[in-house]
């Protein structure tokens, strides 16, 4: 890493011996205990009986060109929108070599990364991006935004490309074919017959994320810094979570014109804009205000979870009312989460540990969500996770308890209160 940032032109030759016993080791402590495990059935603790000698028998294989990836199996993920979305479980000895993929390759590009790129980075994440969001909404010259989602993106990934890209910096043979194994690394379909990757990066790959990193660095991130530096479109900014992003311009006719051109480059690297979640509109203070004087409804966004509006405010110090940008929790997806919290208090509600289970889940999604302007909506998911708590534990029983009894009971258990979730506000605030 200090040699790529003192030398971002630097070229690889010598990295692939780095992939030995002593990484591997590193890797295997720092991969959790309790994922899923793949098609052989060994977690992290069987792996581990034998670790010394398993590891040192991986690195033979890698060293003479013998390591062959087993075939992940799948598992289809719901999301929000009512699809799915395919997630590949790796074996535990392929989660190991694709960590310590993850480890050099963050070591070579990490530096060279632009700071409009916040997804599956050290040290930055949802909060870095919702932060820069903010700062450019609030720029005065900030009148149309183009929130991008890119279709199926991990799994479009072509290789040839992506392959391309990495030999630009990587020029030791062997980690690049170590790379495109990984890449290529088998699946079981639905008649369980395994089948080679061919295109896309798998989702649920421990070094998945860092190579969509590297794709879209080079086909969007250092590419629009250069349109940036050009002035071409006047001022324009750009926020980029993995494969969503927000784009800020000065106007709508600046954001058409760039609409066009980020398509067709897209598209030279063959993915494409998920049409039916992209959005392009006018968007910025001098909108809201011109919405709000005309009773037109204000465009909203959403972008990481949440709602994106702009609230008039009242600065008590001049007296004077201004448009500021704020969020909310986005309400489907709060729903969908209350309703899966239901149905597993439900389920499990003999378990003598549900009510830290529950709290953990609560305090997870409280720590994420707290942001200005969105306490109400995370004390109104606390209390009715609160609420269905106390539904299904009285029906554990014929005596139930009432609330005050009820409150002390997940009180003593960390059931995160309502003064509890405000402090958790105020320390993220302070952070």
């Amino acid at each position: 890493m200090d040699r790529s940032q003192r030398d971002p032109s630097a070229e690889w030759t010598s990295l692939f011996h780095l992939i030995g016993v002593d990484l591997m080791r590193e890797c295997y402590y720092d991969l959790a205990r309790n994922k899923a495990v793949g098609i052989d059935k060994i977690d992290k603790e069987k792996y581990g009986e034998n670790l010394e000698e398993n590891l040192r028998d991986l690195t033979l294989r890698i060293r003479k060109g013998k390591y062959i990836p087993k075939p992940a199996r799948i598992v289809e993920i719901p999301k929000a929108d009512g699809t799915s979305r395919p997630l590949a479980i790796s074996c535990f000895e392929d989660k190991i070599i694709q960590s310590c993929l993850k480890v050099i390759l963050e070591a070579v590009y990490e530096p060279l990364f632009t700071n409009s790129s916040h997804g599956f980075r050290p040290n930055r994440g949802c909060q870095t991006a919702l932060i820069d969001n903010n700062i450019f909404l609030n720029s005065n010259k900030c009148g149309a935004i183009i929130d991008i989602d890119l279709r199926s993106f991990f799994n479009s990934i072509p290789h040839e490309k992506l392959v391309e890209l990495l030999q630009m910096k990587i020029k030791q043979f062997d980690m690049i074919k170590l790379i495109i194994k990984t890449m290529r690394t088998p699946s079981l379909n639905k008649d369980g017959i395994a089948v080679r990757n061919e295109q896309g990066v798998p989702q649920g790959g421990v070094a998945s994320p860092v190579l969509a990193n590297i794709y879209l660095h080079y086909v969007i991130d250092i590419w629009f810094q250069e349109i940036q530096a050009s002035g071409i479109y006047g001022e324009c900014n750009l926020v980029r979570y993995a494969d969503d992003g927000i784009f800020f311009f000065e106007n709508e006719i600046k954001a058409n014109e760039f609409m066009l051109v980020l398509q067709e480059r897209l598209r030279q690297y063959g993915i494409e804009l998920n049409t039916d979640k992209t959005t392009k509109t006018p968007y910025g203070k001098k909108y809201a205000a011109q919405c709000h004087t005309a009773k037109r409804k204000i465009p909203i966004y959403r972008f990481l979870g949440f709602v994106h509006y702009w609230k008039r405010s009242l600065n008590k110090s001049t007296g004077q009312y201004f448009w500021r940008p704020a969020v909310r929790s986005c309400p489907k997806r709060m729903k969908k989460k209350l309703v899966a919290i239901a149905e597993y208090i439900k389920n499990h509600r003999h378990h003598p540990t549900i009510v830290e289970r529950t709290a953990q889940v609560v305090k997870g999604i409280a720590g994420y969500f707290c942001v200005n302007d969105n306490m109400p909506s995370v004390l109104r998911f606390s209390s009715m996770v609160r609420k269905s708590l106390f539904k299904w534990l009285n029906r554990r029983s014929q005596r139930g308890m009432n609330w005050k009894e009820f409150r002390l009971f997940i009180n003593a258990k960390g059931f995160p209160n309502e003064f509890k979730v405000k402090n958790l506000f105020f320390n993220m605030k302070n952070c």
